[in-house]
């Protein structure tokens, strides 16, 4: 097929091509656009109707009068709110014992010894006992980890039994101590 059109009217349909295909593309757009916000226009509306309902029950609920509360109403209340200040100042307090046992315990720890459990408990005479398990590299690393919980001013009677020395590597221990009152 033999070409006919010059090499200037090609450059120049070529130009009108893309300048064409430009603009149908951003009336694409715009069409699209206005037709997308024509769509969200009702939801707007809907949105801006409830903020105003909202607002509008919000002003009912402030300007309401506020009811007066029987006085056998108040006492429960009263009662209910003391109990539940004894709970938590009793709780409070025994959750800062366990946390300084925990930090500790952790600060006294090397990096490659593991703590499994950390188990504590009160007895009749009010000592509290922690028992700590965990596993260690080595026999090393284990007794010095004795001797820093034996040097912890919190602890007395640190006892790690001979038991647990019988294995060379990656020993299951499981010591006990004694918190000083």
């Amino acid at each position: 097929m033999i070409n006919l059109l010059p090499i200037e009217q090609k450059k120049k349909n070529y130009w009108t091509f893309h300048l064409k295909l430009t603009i149908f593309y951003a009336l694409l757009f715009a069409f699209c656009f206005i037709l997308f916000s024509v769509a969200l226009l009702p939801a707007y509306f809907f949105s801006m109707l409830n903020e105003s309902v909202a607002s509008q029950k919000y002003q009912n609920l402030v300007n309401s009068p506020i009811q007066d509360v029987p006085a056998e109403t108040m006492d429960i209340i009263n009662e209910v709110n003391a109990q539940i200040n004894l709970i938590s100042s009793t709780r409070e307090k025994s959750f800062s014992i366990t946390e300084n046992i925990i930090n500790q315990v952790l600060s006294a720890k090397m990096v490659d010894i593991k703590i499994l459990n950390i188990f504590y408990s009160k007895d009749i005479n009010g000592i509290l006992s922690v028992k700590v398990s965990g596993i260690a590299p080595n026999r090393e690393r284990l007794l010095l980890f004795k001797q820093i919980l034996e040097n912890n001013k919190l602890f007395q009677e640190v006892d790690l039994p001979i038991s647990n020395f019988v294995k060379g590597e990656n020993i299951n221990f499981e010591l006990t101590f004694v918190l000083k009152k």
